[in-house]
């Protein structure tokens, strides 16, 4: 009776030879430490003195890619073996019978290797002879993760050959495996510790109780301490005040939430700045809780912003001095961006009201659209132009203004703006229409005196003489 695998029962196995296994488990084990290469080259030779055979190799299999790669090949093989290009890599549709431990997922064994077999492929010419073989696959949850082959034993294989090296194999492989895990975590921790030290954020992992456990080389740059230091003191003691709660900081992560915020820190010198904390809980395997915490310096961001601040409410301030009315307007739209607090006055319009307010179409009245029309035909073809328009306050009195305009681009789209100083001229325009009636009633006294009357200049020139005066030539 054999099992799944094409073994024989363990009770076939004798007890003497099933020790020496072991013991050559015991002897591989004790290489643990040792590179997997080494193991599986030590691991070969134990095969071949288990199985009493003169040449083997050990591949890696890759059931998704259907690959064969070799690990290890026994030390004779390699230097009786003439053929050139000795490859590394097979596909499984590629081999021969030796491929059978794969497709057949069983052990194969061949005593008479010269004689005919329906799937035997041969080999190149110069490459080592063989008497006889033995392959097994190796097996891990259920899928083979590789293929172990002897040959050229004094004597037949049987199935205690095909036991012993299912035995050993098992063990082998759960070396392996444990090694390799070991590796990729170890790769994994140091790609981690890697990308972590390289970060030009400052990084912190921070236990519950805020106790700094971990911090990174841009967080001692950051703080001016080295890593003992700051792990000497816990994460309160980094803060400049007590405005920020570090407990709702736990407390959102507990929740799964991450916690973003502005706090001001100190370095080791006192020095404070300004910065944007970030953290989240790290899923552990243990039960006590750990927090990745990012800090990063906005100190000068913030002083940008605190500048930018002021020189806006100077501008403003600026612009609300002006006796003269100031706003500034989308032409596409119509509606005013900006403005002045004389606009605001004189138009006795809020400023949520001249937010809503079309420009061209709620200041002005009908008889000033055409002038507008051709005016913006100005603007368009010169970029400035003077425009006299009669402004329609809230309360419905008028203000004669004149305004000079000029079209901006702003923006990273260009987008186009235009800019409108007014100056209130209601008076200068009551002025000139009263001077122009002063002058009429004056021609027309003048005109009516019989005599001739008129004004010459220095050069005696006539600039100025009545009805009279024309008529006697």
């Amino acid at each position: 009776m054999r099992d799944d695998h094409g073994s024989s029962p363990r009770s076939a196995v004798d007890r003497q030879e099933d020790g020496g296994v072991l013991e050559a488990f015991v002897r591989l084990f004790s290489l643990s430490e040792a590179p997997i290469s080494h193991i599986l080259d030590v691991a070969l030779d134990e095969v071949l003195a288990i199985t009493g055979s003169d040449v083997g190799y050990i591949y890696f299999y890759d059931e998704g890619l259907r690959t064969f790669t070799l690990h290890s090949w026994s030390k004779g093989v390699m230097d009786a073996c003439l053929v050139v290009e000795k490859k590394t890599a097979y596909h499984l549709d590629l081999t021969g019978i030796w491929g059978d431990a794969v497709r057949t997922r069983r052990a194969l064994v061949i005593n008479d290797f010269q004689a005919a077999h329906p799937d035997k492929r041969g080999y190149p010419e110069g490459h080592v002879a063989l008497r006889n073989f033995l392959t097994i696959p190796v097996f891990h949850a259920d899928a083979i993760v590789a293929v172990i082959g002897v040959g050229n034993k004094n004597g037949a294989y049987g199935a205690e050959d095909i036991d012993r090296l299912e035995l050993f194999a098992k063990g082998v492989w759960s070396l392996v495996l444990r090694k390799q895990t070991e590796t990729a975590l170890v790769e994994s921790e140091q790609t981690y510790r890697s990308l972590v030290e390289t970060n030009p954020e400052a990084m912190l992992t921070v236990s519950s109780d805020m106790r700094i456990l971990y911090a990174n080389k841009a967080a001692s740059i950051l703080f001016g301490m080295d890593g003992d230091e700051i792990r000497a003191v816990d994460l309160y003691g980094l803060v400049a005040s007590e405005g920020m709660a570090l407990h709702d900081i736990v407390n959102e992560c507990r929740d799964g939430a991450t916690f973003r915020g502005e706090v001001s820190l100190k370095r080791k010198d006192g020095v404070v700045f300004d910065a944007v904390v970030s953290a989240a809980i790290v899923e552990s395997l243990s039960e006590s809780q750990r927090f990745s915490v990012v800090v990063r310096d906005v100190t000068r961001r913030k002083q940008a912003e605190r500048d930018l601040k002021s020189e806006k409410e100077f501008t403003e301030k600026i612009i609300d001095s002006q006796i003269d009315t100031f706003f500034v307007f989308d032409p596409n739209s119509g509606k005013a961006i900006r403005w002045n607090k004389a606009f605001r006055d004189i138009s006795g319009y809020s400023n949520e009201e001249i937010e809503k307010i079309n420009v061209t179409y709620s200041y002005y009245g009908q008889n000033d659209l055409q002038k507008i029309q051709s005016f913006t035909e100005k603007i368009e073809c010169l970029g400035r132009g003077r425009i006299d328009l009669t402004l329609i306050c809230k309360d419905g009195h008028t203000v004669d203004t004149e305004y000079e305009v000029s079209r901006v681009l702003y923006g990273p789209q260009n987008t186009k703006y235009y800019i409108a100083v007014g100056r209130d001229i209601t008076e200068r325009k009551r002025l000139e229409t009263e001077s122009k009636e002063q002058l009429a009633f004056i021609k027309a006294l003048a005109d009516a005196i019989p005599s001739p009357v008129y004004c010459k200049d220095t050069n005696d020139h006539r600039i100025w003489f009545n009805k009279a005066s024309f008529l006697s030539g």
